[in-house]
C-alpha cells in the first residue's frame, strides 16, 4: 500500500506479506522511493535489505486487509513452489 494504511494509522508505504518458509503473515515498511510488485519476493533477513526498511509486526489472518486476504492463497502457492 504505497500511501500507508490509514486503518492502522501508518502513513509510510507498507507491504503485507507471507513468509516463504513458515508462512508467517507480516507487515513491512519499505525504504524511501522503493516500489514492489504484487507477489514479488522480498528479502527480510539480517543482511542488507534492498527494499525493506523494517518489519513492523507479525499479523493474524484477521488483521489483513481484504485485498491481502484475497491474494493470500496465490501467495502461499507461489512461496511453496519456490522451496
Amino acid at each position: 500500500m504505497p500511501g500507508g494504511d490509514p486503518t492502522k494509522n501508518i502513513k509510510e508505504p507498507v507491504v503485507y506479506t507471507v513468509g516463504r518458509d513458515y508462512f508467517t503473515l507480516l507487515l513491512l515498511t519499505l525504504k524511501p522511493g522503493v516500489t514492489v510488485n504484487l507477489f514479488e519476493e522480498l528479502y527480510i533477513g539480517n543482511k542488507q535489505r534492498d527494499k525493506v526498511r523494517s518489519i513492523l509486526k507479525r499479523l493474524s489472518f484477521d488483521e489483513l486487509p481484504e485485498i491481502a486476504k484475497a491474494n493470500l492463497e496465490k501467495a502461499i502457492r507461489d512461496a511453496n513452489s519456490k522451496k
